[in-house]
């Protein structure tokens, strides 16, 4: 389970929550066509990269271990294979838009600049909506662009969905480099 960061804009277009937004150049940096497992690669900056800009998007992306570990597949690859779960804010028009789903196409993935492996889960897809930001929406508090946003119910689903076992020590790590930018205002 990853969390992975994207720009604010791409949640303009017209599928609330989507990271498929439109005018955004991806991270120049990044190999799209590296195999190595998933794990191990550095393709992607970390989330908390000294690139980070609290005025971003981040959401959970959730990808097997077989996917992760198959250096027969690029790593764009392997992020079109993930569910992702997010949270799109003020945008967000009807709470299934929240639960899991794909990316849908190869620059939805490229739209991605940064990744950062946060712990495992062993729920099944439908445990994972349900403990999803559009499980019910109204259960959760209410969405606030400063104190509660996409990159708190990002951190709160990974939290859940992580299984007993996990070193969670890398999303408490990630969680407290958000709320460090957020309330220092630093970009």
């Amino acid at each position: 389970m990853y969390l992975f960061r994207s720009p604010l804009s791409l949640l303009q277009s017209s599928n609330a929550g989507s990271t498929t937004g439109h005018g955004h150049q991806p991270h120049h940096d990044t190999r799209w066509e590296d195999t190595t497992d998933l794990n191990q690669t550095d393709a992607l900056p970390r989330i908390a990269s000294p690139f980070f800009d609290i005025k971003c998007h981040v959401g959970v992306i959730v990808i097997s271990d077989k996917t992760c570990a198959d250096t027969s597949t690029s790593l764009a690859q392997k992020l079109l294979a993930g569910r992702v779960f997010e949270h799109a804010g003020s945008s967000l028009r009807n709470a299934r838009e929240a639960t899991g789903r794909v990316l849908g196409s190869m620059k939805a993935a490229k739209d991605i600049t940064g990744l950062e492996f946060v712990g495992c889960t062993t729920m099944r897809d439908a445990e994972l909506d349900l403990i999803s930001a559009g499980g019910d929406v109204n259960s959760k508090p209410p969405y606030d662009p400063i104190f509660w946003n996409c990159h708190d119910i990002s951190s709160r689903f990974a939290r859940v969905a992580a299984t007993e076992d996990s070193d969670i020590a890398p999303l408490r790590e990630v969680t407290a480099a958000l709320e460090r930018a957020k309330f220092s205002g630093a970009t």
